[in-house]
Order: structure tokens, then sequence, then C-alpha cells
């Protein structure tokens, strides 16, 4: 006569308890616990049994850039950290269909806009972190100036006419005259 469990109860070792056959349990904190499962069956009789499992650390992602110019290339610097191992993959999306898996890329954008940076890195127990940031590329300022025609020793008038998307302006100039 084959004897029916009845009760299960899980110690998961960090304090927290689950009498439910199969229990999903999430660690709130890395490191090494005891987990051990105590069955009753129909008849009284008990058993147990203890297995060792280790959480590993997650890695907290991280990066920094500095939103730049079109035709400018963007450094995307890894900041990423972990206190207990080491993280072994990088995984970039730079929100234009282009990825990399270097530690800190860099990229040119073939247009301006708004774009939304994802990294993923992977530690060496395999636990990962996300993070998305917005990383804008800026358009360029259209340059344009007219001039007047002139003759030998008459005076040359410049008129910038460049202008900037909004809502940027132009804060700057600088005039490269040739004299030859």
């Amino acid at each position: 006569y084959l004897r029916q469990v009845i009760s299960y109860d899980y110690s998961f070792g960090d304090g927290q308890f689950s009498s439910t056959v199969n229990p999903n349990h999430a660690y709130a904190n890395f490191g090494t616990f005891g987990v051990q499962l105590n069955v009753i069956t129909d008849s009284g009789c008990v058993d147990s049994i203890m297995q060792t499992i280790v959480i590993h650390e997650k890695p907290a992602a991280d990066f920094a850039v500095i939103d730049r110019c079109l035709n400018d290339s963007s450094q995307f610097n890894d900041q990423s950290t972990i206190s207990s191992g080491a993280i072994s993959n990088w995984n970039w999306a730079f929100g234009d269909g282009t990825a990399s898996s270097q530690v800190s890329p860099a990229k040119l954008y073939a247009q301006d806009g708004t774009y939304q940076v994802q990294l993923i890195v992977e530690s060496d127990s395999a636990c990962f972190d996300t993070i998305s940031k917005t990383h804008v590329i800026h358009d360029l300022p259209l340059v344009q100036f007219n001039l007047n025609n002139v003759c030998p020793g008459d005076l040359l008038t410049l008129q910038d006419a460049s202008s900037a998307q909004n809502p940027f302006s132009i804060n700057q100039w600088f005039w490269d005259v040739d004299t030859n």
C-alpha cells in the first residue's frame, strides 16, 4: 500500500516558508542558503531533506553618454558594477537597429533624433541587469551667409543667414576669410 504525502513544509533559509507542493521563491539578497523540505505522509511518517543553494549577486547596469551633434561620434561609457564576481558580457542596442557587444563602444548615428539606448550586462554567474536611457543627436545648423560683390580696395560685408532648429540657437560664429 503506497503512502500519500499530506503535508509539505519548505524553509528557504531566509526566514520565508511555504506549504505548497511546488513553490516558487524569490530571494531578496544574494548569499548561500539552506533550503529544507519536511514531508508528512497520511500514516504520520516524517522525512526531510536539506540542500544548499547559492544566490549570486546581480550586476547593476549603468552607462554614461553625452548628447551629441549629427556627424559627431557618441561615446558610451559603461559604468556597470558588481561587488561579487565579474561582468562578462555587454549587449548594447542603440535605438536605431544597430548593436554592440563592446564594453564601452563609440557610435556614429546616421540621423538626428532621440534614441532609446539599452544596455544589458551579464555576470560570470549568468545574472542579468538592464538599463535604458534616452540619447539625443542634435541636427546641425544650416550654415548660410550673404556677401556683396566688391572691387579691390572696397569693404567686403558678410551677413550671416544661418539658422538652427528650434529650440536651439546659434551662439558662436567663426569666420575664415582667405586673403590670398
